[in-house]
This record gives structure tokens, C-alpha cells and sequence, in this order.
């Protein structure tokens, strides 16, 4: 088994079981934290120049873009709410991976489920499958990348987004490896902009292209079987301190 099917198997099955009941409620403090960043992020000069720029693009209205109350389409409402909720920088963080997991995956999350209407136990187990893919990927690259100028939220937060998708979707474990590959080549964004409205577009654009990434795979879109193999692309561009066993490695610390 490959390394990203491995992942892909893992995100596929997260909460199959059922989830601890103290894992549900950290996954209820997330939410609850992410919509209270982001509400307060509404007014930021950022949003409110992305929220103009995509209201004269125009979309079918499938979710709604948080403070506002506009419906746009699912990616359009995902890029804006992403941007909204690192635009104070207040969002949830993980110490080690230097990333901010809920940022771009709750966006994703929350528009697809919109579109079609699913519980919310539903978006409980795609956060935990969407959350344990960022921060085991970014166990796997080590800091190596982000020292040389990566920044950890745009490339991480889209394959945390793509995964959380494929398990809303219910995407089978190729469907998933192939999402969690098209994230892969969509990773990006410099550490440069730091400081500017650049910072928080990354976490915007992670939460579109992850979303994006799962509903191209469950269509059929292809690309490499495993992209994040060891010997990949996606490993030998961003980080030559690579550790794939950290991908599928059951407890983190």
C-alpha cells in the first residue's frame, strides 16, 4: 500500500466506528472558536475587497458567506469565509507544525454541507479526518519547508481541506487518494506576504482548492497514485527532511 493510499484509507474510514466523545467535543470548540474568529474578521479591509471582486463574478447560490448573509457558489463562499477567518490571525494554531488547521478546513466543510444539506455529525468526523491530515502532513515535512519561506497554512490547509471533503462526501479510498493528490499539486504560498491581505488569502484559497480537489476526484479526476509518496514530487519540492512514516503514524504526541 502506498503511503497516500494509506492516508487516503484512514480518512475514508475516520469515524466509522464512531469518535470519543471527548474528541466530539474538541471538534465543538473548534467550530465554536472558528465561526467566533471569522465573524470578527468580517469587517477586514481584505474581505471586503475579495467579497466585491467575487459579487461582480457572480454564482449559483449554494452557501452563504458568513456576516454578510450572501449566497454564492461553494467555492466562492469557501475562498471568502477562509480569508475571513485568518484575517485577525486569532484562529486556532498547532505549536509544532507552525500551522492553522480549522482556517481553511471549516470553510470547505461548511459549504459543501450547506449545498447538500448534511448533519452535522457528519461534518464532526470530516473535520477530525480533515484536522488529523494536516497535522500528520506536517509531521511529515518537518520545518524544513517552512524555513525556507513555505507558508505552513496554504500548503497544509489544502490538503487538510481536500481530505475533510472526500469524508463529507463519502468519497471511497481512490477517490480520496486522488483529492488528497490534486491538493498536493495545488500546494503553495510564501511566508513574503506575511503582514499583508496575502497572509489570509492563503487560508482562503486552501479552503477552495481542497473542496475543489475532492469534488474533481469524486468525478473522476486523476493524477499520480501516490502523491505523497516518499520518492514524490510534492516531497522532493518542499522538503528534503521528508518523513512519510509520520503520515501514517498512529499518535503524534
Amino acid at each position: 500500500m502506498g503511503l497516500t493510499e494509506g492516508l487516503a484509507r484512514f480518512v475514508s474510514e475516520c469515524g466509522s466506528d464512531g469518535l470519543p466523545q471527548d474528541a466530539v467535543e474538541a471538534v465543538k470548540r473548534c467550530f465554536f472558536d472558528w465561526i467566533g474568529v471569522t465573524l470578527a474578521g468580517a469587517g477586514d479591509p481584505a474581505v471586503k475587497i475579495l467579497l466585491g471582486v467575487i459579487q461582480g463574478l457572480g454564482g449559483r447560490k449554494q452557501a452563504t458567506i458568513l456576516s454578510y448573509g450572501v449566497k454564492t457558489s461553494m467555492l466562492q463562499a469557501a475562498l471568502v469565509n477562509g480569508t475571513m477567518a485568518h484575517a485577525l490571525d486569532y484562529d486556532d494554531a498547532h505549536s509544532v507544525v507552525r500551522t492553522h488547521p480549522s482556517a481553511p478546513l471549516v470553510p470547505a466543510l461548511l459549504a459543501l454541507a450547506e449545498h447538500r444539506r448534511l448533519p452535522g455529525r457528519d461534518l464532526v468526523a470530516a473535520f477530525v479526518a480533515g484536522y488529523e491530515t494536516t497535522i500528520r502532513m506536517g509531521y511529515a515535512l518537518g520545518k524544513e519547508y517552512y524555513e525556507r519561506g513555505w507558508h505552513a497554512t496554504g500548503v497544509l490547509g489544502r490538503l487538510g481541506a481536500a481530505a475533510g471533503a472526500a469524508r463529507l462526501l463519502r468519497l471511497d479510498p481512490g477517490q480520496t487518494a486522488a483529492a488528497l493528490g490534486l491538493a498536493a499539486t495545488q500546494a503553495g504560498g510564501v511566508r513574503d506576504v506575511f503582514g499583508t491581505m496575502g497572509k489570509p488569502f492563503h487560508s482562503g484559497k486552501a479552503a477552495m482548492d481542497g473542496l475543489m480537489a475532492a469534488l474533481l476526484a469524486k468525478d473522476g479526476f486523476t493524477v499520480p497514485e501516490d502523491m505523497l509518496g516518499e520518492g514524490s514530487g510534492f516531497a522532493a519540492v518542499f522538503s528534503s527532511e521528508y518523513n512519510p512514516f509520520m503520515i501514517a503514524h498512529n499518535r503524534l504526541g
